[in-house]
């Protein structure tokens, strides 16, 4: 009994196949073009440096830009 049973079994798990009239898709050849369009697309970006590797000159404290004493000084305020 058990062995006719699991031959059922085996002739419904045959029978579940896609039929040949069903299209089937190839996914080989689409894995294949975007792994071609993500080499192109790293290859040509142009990667951009980074803020802190920019050369820059900083400036200098001098007479006209020194710090304000905040202690002295007063405030105006008009309504």
């Amino acid at each position: 009994m058990k062995s006719s049973t699991t031959e059922e079994a085996m002739r419904r798990k045959r029978n579940v196949h896609v039929n040949d009239d069903e299209p089937a898709l190839d996914i080989s050849s689409l894995i294949d073009v975007c792994f071609l369009l993500l080499i192109y697309f790293i290859v040509t970006s142009t990667m951009q440096p980074r803020e802190q590797d920019l050369p820059m000159t900083l400036p200098t404290i001098n007479a006209t830009n020194a710090p304000i004493d905040r202690a002295n000084s007063s405030w105006i305020v008009d309504e």
